[in-house]
């Protein structure tokens, strides 16, 4: 065998082994652990979720999701619920929302309240 045979050969098993102990996603096999916090996108359900909000939201749970990302659909972004019950109907389906998007524009429009001056 000579010098370049033997290179080739080697730099190929030692790909090889490389390749080896990299599974799904770049992890070594023996380390692969469990996803505590799975969470979804609403957006990618924006064709059934306005459809029946709260069987969605309860068929996410159900599936194991833990977490959401909302938007702001046609009933909003608690789904034709108050802020407060829709926290409510998430706690019940050990549900948290992490993040939003939506018309911050809109939301910015609405002046808050004017408070007295601090003295």
């Amino acid at each position: 065998m000579d010098r370049k045979d033997f290179l080739k050969m080697s730099g190929g098993a030692a790909l090889g082994m490389a390749l080896a102990s990299c599974g799904a996603g770049g992890r070594s096999t023996s380390n692969r652990g469990t996803i505590k916090n799975l969470g979804i996108q609403l957006y990618s359900l924006r064709d059934d979720l306005p459809k029946d909000p709260k069987g969605v939201l309860k068929k996410l749970a159900s599936f194991g999701y833990k977490e959401i990302e909302s938007y702001e659909g046609a009933n909003g972004m608690f789904w034709g619920m108050s802020n407060t019950d829709f926290k409510k109907y998430m706690d019940s389906l050990g549900l948290t929302i992490v993040s939003s998007h939506c018309d911050y524009k809109k939301i910015l429009k609405e002046k808050p309240p004017r408070r007295a001056p601090l003295v």
